[in-house]
């Protein structure tokens, strides 16, 4: 499986962009806001990503019913339902 991550975006020095000229500090905050945008893309596409990956492996845990082979660790036994094993494995996934 392979997985994308986000660029590392480095903290900007707001205090030495204020400090510029307008027209030096046009440059830098357009590289920001440039940065923002290519950031806000890789967002929506790893959540595009996630959905997909978390409706494909929900479809296939429901075929297979594999909650009951894991214990439920509040009571000792194995899950007794999808929706119980969401709600305590995995709270993320539950409202998918």
């Amino acid at each position: 499986m392979t997985i994308s991550a986000i660029s590392h975006f480095a903290t900007p020095d707001f205090d030495a962009i204020r400090a510029m000229p307008s027209e030096q500090a046009l440059r830098s905050i357009t590289d920001l806001l440039t940065a923002c945008e290519g950031m806000d893309r890789q967002i929506e596409s790893l959540k595009r990503q996630t959905f997909a990956v978390r409706g494909a492996a929900l479809q296939i845990s429901q075929e297979k019913r594999v909650w009951e082979h894991e214990i439920d660790p509040e009571v000792g036994v194995p899950f007794k339902s999808c929706n119980r094993w969401l709600n305590v494995m995995f709270p993320n996934s539950r409202t998918w």
